[in-house]
């Protein structure tokens, strides 16, 4: 807290940029740190890539088991 404290309270001329640069350093990097490596960033991009792909394919057999099971109860008698 008492990080967004201090930016909030800088003022003057180049406070936007004292402040903006507070933020990152203070703030955004420990929670969200860089990748600085280009071969660390392309593993990194690759395992988010995957690991959307495995997302998308749960979601769509999912709705296919949905349509499924829906089809079966409209085509059951009644």
């Amino acid at each position: 807290m008492a990080v967004w404290e201090n930016a909030y309270e800088l003022r003057g001329r180049g406070s936007t940029f004292d402040r903006a640069r507070l933020m990152f350093s203070r703030i955004l990097e420990p929670a969200a740190p860089t990748i600085r490596s280009q071969q660390r960033r392309d593993a990194v991009a690759e395992e988010f890539r995957s690991e959307v792909k495995h997302l998308l394919r749960a979601a769509v057999e999912e709705i296919e088991e949905e349509q499924e099971d829906l089809a079966k109860l409209l085509d059951a008698p009644r």
